[in-house]
C-alpha cells in the first residue's frame, strides 16, 4: 500500500504539472479524445466534424431512457465500455480550477478516508448506470486511468474490481478487454501481479521520460519485456513528443521497436503550433513512423499505429465514471460534473452526476 507521503509527493508534483500547465510535462487538459486510450481502442477512430451543446433538460426530458436508446442504437446485445478515472486531472479545458477546488482535490488523496469516501461513490455511480441500463448490457471494456493505478492501494483496486465484477456480467469473458494505465513505474513488481490476478490483460504505458516520475526510456524495452512476462497480453505505449526527448528517443527508438508493443500512440504537444512550447522535429516524427512501418506497424490514423493482428473492442456507449469523467455513445458526448460536493449530491439524489451534453456528427477515418 502506497503511504501518504508518496502519494502527497506524487500529488505535489501532478498538480503541479498538470493543474499550472508546466509544458515541460504532458498534460492531460491537452489530450483530445482522439488522443485518449479508452477512444482509440473502443471504437473505429473517427473524426468529429461539429458539435453542438444540448441543455441538460432536453435529456431529463425523458428521464434516465435516453441513455438506454443511445446505447441501444446498434442493436442488442449492446456492449459497454467503463473508464474510471480520480478525480482532478482530467478536466474539460474550458473548466478551470480555483484554489479551493484545487484544495479539495488535494485532501482525497491525502486522507484514506476522504480516498474510500470517492471510491464508494464511483461504485455508486456503477450502481446507478446498472439500475438504468438492460440485464442485456454486458461489459465489453474497462479502463483504469493512471492517476487511479497509482494512488489506490492494493486492497482499494481489489475493492472496486469487485464491485465492477458484481454489476456487470461479461468481465470474466476472454474477450474482454481490462486496461490499466501506468504513468510511473510500479512501486514493486506487486503491483503487476495484482493486476493481472485481477484480470487486467493490457497496459498503457504513458509519456516515459518526460518526468522523473516516468518510465526512463533506456528502460522501456526491459518493462515492456516484465508485463509480458506476468502474463499481460497486450502493452500499448503512449509517446509524448515533447523537444526535451528528442535525443534520447533517437537513441532508444531501435529498442523499443524491437520489444514489439502492440500499439504506439504519437502524441504531439498541442501547443507545438501556438509556438509555446517546442516539440520533436516534424523530420524526427517523419523518421519514427517509417521505422514503425518498416516493423510491420499499421497506421490507424496518422498518430495511432498497431502491429499485426490488431484488433478494438466495438463500444456502444464508453460510459466514464468519476468526477469530470467524458462519456459518449455514437451521437453523444456528455461530461460528469466537475464539483465534488456536487458530484457526491447528485448520486444521493439517485442520478447519473452529468451535467453537459453535446451533440456529435462524426465520420470514420
Amino acid at each position: 500500500m502506497y503511504s501518504g507521503d508518496q502519494r502527497t509527493l506524487y500529488l505535489d508534483e501532478a498538480i503541479h504539472r498538470r493543474t499550472f500547465r508546466d509544458f515541460r510535462a504532458v498534460s492531460h487538459m491537452e489530450l483530445d479524445v482522439h488522443a485518449q486510450w479508452p477512444f482509440l481502442l473502443n471504437t473505429p477512430p473517427r473524426a468529429f466534424l461539429q458539435s453542438r451543446e444540448l441543455p441538460l433538460s432536453h435529456l431529463e426530458s425523458a428521464s434516465s431512457q435516453w441513455l438506454l436508446r443511445e446505447c441501444e442504437r446498434s442493436g442488442s446485445p449492446t456492449n459497454l465500455a467503463l473508464s474510471f478515472q480520480l478525480p482532478g486531472w482530467h478536466q474539460d479545458p474550458r473548466q478551470q480550477y480555483t484554489e479551493i477546488q484545487i484544495q479539495k482535490l488535494r485532501s482525497v488523496y491525502q486522507s484514506p478516508i476522504a480516498l474510500q469516501r470517492y471510491i464508494d461513490y464511483m461504485v455508486k455511480e456503477i450502481q446507478i448506470l446498472r439500475g438504468i441500463l438492460s440485464e442485456e448490457i454486458r461489459l465489453s471494456y474497462m479502463h483504469w486511468d493512471g492517476d487511479l493505478v497509482h494512488f489506490l492501494s492494493d486492497s482499494e483496486l481489489t475493492q472496486l474490481m469487485f464491485f465492477i465484477n458484481r454489476a456487470f456480467s461479461g468481465v470474466n469473458s476472454p474477450s474482454t478487454q481490462l486496461v490499466a494505465e501506468l504513468d510511473t513505474p510500479p512501486k514493486s513488481d506487486d503491483l503487476l501481479a495484482l493486476l493481472v490476478g485481477l484480470g487486467i490483460n493490457t497496459v498503457c504505458i504513458n509519456d516515459p521520460g518526460i518526468t522523473n516520475f516516468g518510465f526512463p526510456l533506456s528502460e522501456l524495452k526491459d518493462w515492456i519485456k516484465l508485463i509480458r512476462n506476468y502474463g499481460i497480453s497486450k502493452v500499448l505505449l503512449r509517446l509524448y513528443l515533447a523537444e526535451e526527448i528528442s535525443d534520447d528517443l533517437s537513441s532508444n527508438l531501435a529498442d523499443i521497436i524491437s520489444a514489439a508493443p502492440d500499439a504506439v500512440l504519437l502524441l504531439r504537444p498541442s501547443s507545438v503550433a501556438n509556438g509555446e512550447v517546442a516539440g520533436v522535429p516534424d523530420d524526427q516524427i517523419f523518421s519514427i513512423k517509417q521505422d514503425l512501418l518498416e516493423a510491420l506497424y499499421s497506421p490507424m490514423t496518422d498518430s495511432f499505429y498497431v502491429s499485426q493482428n490488431w484488433n478494438s473492442t466495438t463500444s456502444h456507449l464508453v460510459k466514464g465514471i468519476g468526477l469530470g469523467a467524458k462519456s459518449y455513445t455514437s451521437n453523444l458526448e456528455f461530461y460528469n460534473t466537475h464539483g465534488l460536493t456536487e458530484y457526491y449530491q447528485i448520486l444521493d439524489s439517485g442520478k447519473l452526476p452529468i451535467k453537459r451534453v453535446q451533440k456529435l456528427i462524426t465520420e470514420l477515418y
